[in-house]
């Protein structure tokens, strides 16, 4: 237990640790305020930032709030490992709904998790490479669905018989996507930046004959490159859907936090992870990936998970944390 009260650097160092959470394209549409007056009241707000929600690809902001999950779990992680565990209380204010959550000092001990998953964030990436499939699965399936479950999030596999169909949505979307001209604007400003702190750099796409090893992937703008992993002709992934009880704002958030903690967990199991969108992205699909789960929940975000033995370690650039970060001596 903490006996300290947060000072400015604290929060900047387990904030900055913080935003390297995956978002939506590297959008990364988070806004920390953080209130350091009175010890008593010391605390750290989270808000989702709407003007870097991409209309064209997440029309309902419905990836911009599970994002923001993902960093809000991170911020967690990161305070916890710094020995401010903190306490959250989510959306604490009806008339601002931006306002996600509120961050504040918590009595509790910070457990060896915390330490471990802490530990993983910095070598956690997006892997769109094939991965090989992931020897010890059922252990590692259950360590997830116990990281989810802490967020009230399932986590199903997709079974090995319908991945083709899966397969097939994925490319379904991909076709109907093909000719939405604003969409294929978007995708193209986010991607192949090698140079900008935001989007997704050109050495973290594939190229087209990597692509096509992974069946599951997002149809990104391609690049030349000589080829990476080619010992895996075929993606062997297991693929993991998250779903929620229902489909609203805080299911999104809590969605995010339990997406935040399963690809920690996986990375600190020495797996590769890929999230993918896509198909929650279009109602298609979503419908589609909800009846090859026979669940009555909302599907959320689908992950591959895998084995590979030359992880992609490069990682993307995050926006200065002066950006997003401000602190303040105002009382919340």
């Amino acid at each position: 237990m903490t006996e300290h009260a947060l000072t400015g650097e604290i929060v900047e160092t387990a904030l900055d640790i913080a935003c390297r959470a995956p978002s939506l394209h590297n959008s990364q549409p988070w806004k920390w305020v953080a209130h350091l007056g009175s010890t008593e009241n010391h605390s750290v707000d989270l808000f989702f930032d709407g003007d870097r929600m991409l209309p064209f690809t997440d029309q309902f902001g419905r990836q911009m709030i599970i994002s923001c999950g993902a960093a809000l779990h991170h911020a967690q992680v990161s305070f916890a490992a710094l020995g401010f565990p903190m306490r959250v209380e989510r959306f604490p204010d009806p008339q601002h709904p931006s306002h996600l959550a509120r961050l504040t000092l918590d009595s509790v001990d910070a457990a060896d998790i915390d330490i471990d998953l802490a530990a993983a964030i910095s070598r956690r990436s997006t892997d769109r490479l094939p991965f090989d499939d992931p020897a010890d699965w059922n252990g590692h399936r259950a360590a997830f669905e116990v990281a989810a479950a802490a967020y009230g999030v399932a986590v199903h596999e997709i079974p090995a018989e319908r991945r083709a169909m899966l397969a097939q949505a994925s490319a379904q979307s991909a076709a109907e996507r093909s000719y939405d001209d604003m969409y294929q604007a978007e995708l193209s400003w986010w991607t192949g930046h090698s140079t900008e702190p935001e989007g997704v750099p050109r050495e973290s796409l594939p190229s087209l004959a990597e692509r096509s090893r992974v069946s599951l992937s997002r149809a990104f703008p391609t690049t030349e490159r000589a080829p990476r992993r080619p010992e895996i002709r075929a993606d062997h992934s297991r693929v993991l859907a998250l779903t929620t009880p229902r489909d609203s704002h805080p299911q999104w958030l809590a969605c995010g936090e339990a997406l935040s903690a399963v690809l920690l967990t996986a990375t600190a199991r020495g797996l590769a992870t890929c999230a993918l969108t896509h198909l929650t992205e279009v109602p298609t699909a979503r419908n589609l990936v909800a009846g090859l789960l026979g669940s009555m929940e909302s599907p959320q975000v689908l992950i591959r998970v895998g084995a590979a033995s030359n992880p992609q370690s490069a990682h993307t650039r995050r926006r200065p944390l002066a950006e997003v970060l401000r602190i303040t001596t105002d009382t919340p």
